[in-house]
């Protein structure tokens, strides 16, 4: 079984194989910071901020964890490829309840 990107072993492991894509319209970046909304509590940064000061970092008054996505989009506009990325976000990368994004589209 492959595709385009990928081919898979007799053993069932993932190779990546190359992949050249001819596309005559631009290519953007999409740069998306998720984090927890400032109402939600965050276990993960307390945590780290307890193993900084165990490390003997002081003066650390607190620590947020969040994610940051990358994806390149073919797209001509950039406002389009904003859109999409919005879509994305919106639809699967972040979780509205609990969590805040915010993107940055630059060519590439």
């Amino acid at each position: 079984m492959s595709n385009s990107f990928f081919s898979f072993s007799e053993k069932g492991r993932v190779e990546s194989r190359p992949f050249f894509c001819y596309y005559s319209g631009e290519m953007f970046e999409a740069q998306i910071k998720i984090t927890l909304k400032k109402t939600v509590a965050d276990p993960q940064g307390l945590t780290v901020k307890h193993a900084l000061e165990a490390l003997g970092f002081d003066k650390i008054s607190g620590v947020r964890m969040g994610k940051f996505i990358t994806i390149r989009i073919e797209e001509k506009e950039e406002e389009k490829a904003k859109e999409k990325a919005k879509q994305m976000s919106d639809k699967l990368l972040a979780n509205p309840i609990i969590e805040d994004y915010s993107i940055e589209v630059v060519k590439i």
